[in-house]
């Protein structure tokens, strides 16, 4: 299949939804799978990505969360987009935050084929941009096939907007890449799978 991942996170800033779809289309392309991440950049990357396509170089930092979100708002998009999705015919467009601003948007518009949806974020209190742009956004909602979030928190945030079917699928890890043959901590040497979490 060919896959398109899109972010609305600037690529050049380490964040969990970036690295998040950088392991997922490690994992695509291990299945055999042709993928695709577009993403925002403020600059250019000095290693060679095949599979990356910068759509969006201004980019901006927004408060959300307790954090920043480094996002673009470019407003001439929609041309970019549009020519991306007609040359790379994608069977599948799978866009990560699809309400923040404001590429996935473009993507969430304008896909013609299957359209699934990843929500990661998490708030108590709500989301501001879900509250005042639902009435904006509920148009296009019903173009959206799947709809997966990464934990109950996320879909207790995107539920209150948009109640409808979610998957939960959590983030996964790629265990063999953080494996090292480094001695066993005494006390966990347990016959179990210990995983340390930190975030």
């Amino acid at each position: 299949m060919r896959i398109a991942l899109v972010s609305p996170y600037d690529w050049a800033v380490p964040g969990g939804v970036n690295s998040h779809i950088s392991q997922l289309a490690e994992q695509f392309i291990r299945s055999g799978h042709q993928v695709r991440i577009i993403a925002p950049s403020s600059r250019r990357w000095s290693h060679r990505c095949d599979y990356l396509t910068v759509i969006g170089e201004h980019v901006i930092g927004l408060p959300a969360s307790g954090s920043v979100a480094n996002v673009c708002l470019s407003f001439n998009l929609r041309a970019r987009v549009k020519s991306l999705l007609t040359r790379e015919r994608f069977d599948v467009v799978h866009v990560h935050e699809p309400f923040q601003p404001l590429l996935p948007f473009q993507f969430l518009r304008y896909t013609d084929t299957t359209l699934v949806a990843t929500f990661h974020s998490t708030r108590d209190g709500g989301n501001r941009l879900y509250a005042y742009s639902r009435f904006l956004i509920k148009p296009w909602w019903g173009r959206i096939q799947g709809r997966i979030v990464v934990s109950r928190a996320a879909l207790k945030m995107i539920g209150r907007y948009f109640a409808d079917r979610y998957h939960i699928i959590p983030n996964g890890i790629d265990y063999p890449h953080f494996a090292s043959e480094v001695p066993p901590i005494p006390r966990y040497i347990d016959n179990k799978r210990n995983i340390l979490f930190l975030g």
